[in-house]
């Protein structure tokens, strides 16, 4: 069924929307919508009813209907809230009603001529022109306002050109002015949203013993002295001769630069002066 392949189809990996968009197929312009609290405001009439033409069996669609309406329990209210819109979020019914319930509006905009990727209530769609990409956007909110009962989010709804590029499931797609290639990178705000979640699984204690530091290497001075000449450099800088021989030794004794800051001092002042 029509329907049932279009949701084996969404439960795979997201494609990619640089493929579509690529310029060989035309597709310059982006309708970047957002659908402002989509499993919140399903309605389970029309749900019910796009449900009733693939499935045939009255039981599974009763299952579903007392789902839909089992209510929910508000945190600190202990009432049971009845629930005449949306569909239960967290459980895996959920991702195969929106999937359903947003048929209607993949075929409309697949009937129009427009390209088009979608992963549950995200979606974009691609468009050969900007009045073309204009035209979609008004389909849009026919489609989804006048039709399926949803409200267009305004302020993160947009037509954009692929060198403006967009967002997209946790990525940013655009093309690149130098190089005339697509580009997907991490978008900024799912980077610094993965690194909250780290930093909070990794509590950071303030009388955590810090790790040892590395061992001294003295290459790494030859490595940045001026010019690459090693030998001069000693000569201009006349207490790093010092320093290494005293690091050195300090180190094999495995000595901490408290415990002989007396006996790093004697050493130091012994090998500059010699």
């Amino acid at each position: 069924m029509a329907a049932q392949a279009d949701i084996q189809r969404s439960l795979k990996s997201p494609p990619q929307p640089a493929s579509v968009s690529h310029p060989r197929s035309g597709y310059e312009w982006i309708v970047d919508a957002d659908i402002a609290a989509f499993f919140d405001t399903v309605d389970h009439v029309k749900l019910i009813a796009a449900l009733n033409e693939e499935i045939a069996d009255g039981s599974v669609l009763n299952l579903i209907t007392h789902i839909l309406q089992a209510g929910v329990i508000e945190p600190h209210v202990g009432e049971m809230e009845p629930t005449s819109l949306g569909t239960p979020q967290g459980g895996p019914l959920s991702p195969l009603l929106a999937n359903v319930y947003r048929h209607h509006f993949d075929v409309r905009v697949k009937q129009a001529g427009y390209g088009s990727v979608r992963y549950a209530d995200d979606f974009v769609i691609f468009a050969r022109s900007e009045a073309q990409a204009n035209a979609a956007l008004q389909l849009v909110y026919e489609v989804l306002e006048g039709e399926l009962g949803l409200q267009v989010h305004p302020e993160k709804t947009r037509v954009v050109n692929i060198d403006t590029g967009f967002d997209f499931l946790g990525f940013r797609y655009y093309r690149d002015a130098n190089s005339n290639q697509l580009r997907k990178v991490v978008r900024r705000k799912s980077m610094l949203r993965f690194r909250e979640a780290v930093r909070q699984r990794t509590p950071r204690l303030r009388n955590q013993r810090k790790p040892k530091a590395s061992r001294f290497k003295p290459d790494r001075l030859a490595d940045n002295a001026p010019n690459g000449d090693w030998p001069q450099a000693q000569q201009q800088w006349p207490g790093v001769r010092s320093i290494i021989l005293v690091e050195r030794e300090r180190s094999t004794h495995h000595l901490s630069p408290e415990q002989g800051a007396v006996w790093s001092e004697a050493k130091r002042e012994r090998h500059y002066y010699n």
